[in-house]
């Protein structure tokens, strides 16, 4: 995933319906370190630039490489680049999500995705050119009318061969979208933060189909194996050797997310093995799991997700030891190869007490402990709190 060659897809693999490559929410171009819905503009405009992209939308930062989530970045630049983000972001799933419905499936996701993105980056290079003899024309203003007008009509004639749509069709989600930009450009403009910018984003999209659902993975992990651990303190002296996925299969995941299926579905869960865990005294563990998820589709390359400071309880008293799983808010990190996703923090909803047997360090028989994954999954896919620049 370095890039080398071209595009930098995070996608869900190859749409059944058009087989193309890209069917996802997002992409980048070669040599980007980040996946974001800038980057996707530019992925999908070989003609505009990220130089013309920074001017057009008023940035201060290389969209190609800057994260907003990083320690020590300046907060007024990232604030800039997530706001312009998430306005991005929010144009290109309210529309591409119409156009996917309004068509009954005949233009998939990926397509309505890469004709949204397609017209945007084509307003987003008009502005930069414009910049270029008057610097008074100022910013593209990603909440006006006259925005959304030229974009809807663009993007009814880039998929007029396979559906005929009408303005009606985009009323409600354009005055939506509308809505939502605007209070995120109130946010930058106030010097408001990245929470604010989530929390809008997460508010607008309310009960709205799964939209990221290309992030999900569309086979199961691979089970007691891909698990390594790193950073493990405390008085835990070995890391769980193996996991095993339960739920976190795409069929299953799409039924738990989409509030509109008729079947449910179940919370994804990891479960790591214990066996043979061994403590040499009572305090607090902390340590990182890696837990790598294949999809087929990704030719390959690891779908990584890191459990940051898993923290444990281990309290010994009278030759036995105790181990817990206290509930706690986690940090994940999502990559695929090399290249970030986002940064999630989601919240554990299972506590296993583990007893060692008395005058041993060792754990009995198929100890295990279990994080449900459900509230991550619904931030991959909603888009809250992903690593967007």
């Amino acid at each position: 995933m370095s890039g080398s060659g071209g595009k930098i897809v995070a996608t869900g693999g190859t749409d059944s319906t058009t087989n193309l490559a890209f069917t996802g929410m997002l992409a980048a171009p070669a040599g980007a370190t980040v996946v974001t819905p800038l980057t996707t503009l530019l992925a999908a405009n070989s003609s505009l630039t990220a130089a013309d992209l920074k001017a057009a939308l008023g940035l201060t930062v290389d969209p190609l490489s800057f994260n907003p989530f990083a320690t020590g970045v300046n907060a007024a630049d990232a604030l800039k680049a997530e706001g312009a983000a998430a306005q991005v972001n929010t144009i290109l799933t309210s529309l591409a999500v119409t156009v996917n419905g309004a068509s009954g499936g005949t233009v998939s996701l990926a397509e309505a995705v890469s004709a949204v993105a397609n017209k945007l980056g084509a307003q987003v290079a008009t502005q930069a050119a414009t910049l270029k003899t008057n610097s008074a024309a100022g910013t593209l203003n990603l909440g006006s009318d006259a925005l959304f007008t030229t974009l809807v009509s663009d993007v009814r004639t880039a998929v007029a061969s396979k559906v005929t749509l009408s303005d009606s069709d985009f009323s409600t989600v354009v005055a939506s979208a509308k809505a939502t930009n605007a209070t995120i450009a109130d946010v930058v403009s106030s010097n408001g933060s990245l929470t604010t910018i989530a929390n809008t984003l997460k508010s607008a999209q309310g009960t709205a189909p799964v939209a990221n659902s290309s992030l999900l993975p569309d086979v199961t992990v691979a089970e007691d194996v891909a698990l390594s651990g790193t950073g493990g303190t405390g008085s835990l002296t070995t890391l769980p050797s193996s996991f095993t996925a339960t739920n976190i299969d795409r069929a299953n995941l799409l039924k738990f997310f989409d509030n509109d299926s008729g079947t449910v579905g179940k919370a994804p869960t990891l479960t790591f093995d214990m066996t043979g865990y061994s403590v040499t005294d009572s305090g607090t563990s902390s340590l990182d799991l890696v837990v790598s998820m294949q999809k087929a589709a990704f030719a390959g390359r690891d779908l990584t997700v890191t459990l940051n400071d898993v923290k444990i309880d281990a309290a010994t008293a009278s030759g036995s030891t105790t181990l817990t799983l206290p509930s706690q808010t986690l940090s994940a990190t999502l990559k695929m190869g090399s290249v970030a996703l986002g940064t999630f923090s989601f919240s554990n909803v299972d506590s296993d007490a583990l007893t060692l047997n008395s005058g041993s360090n060792t754990v009995g028989a198929s100890p295990s402990f279990s994080l449900k994954l459900d509230s991550l999954f619904a931030k991959m896919t909603n888009g809250v709190g992903m690593c967007w620049t």
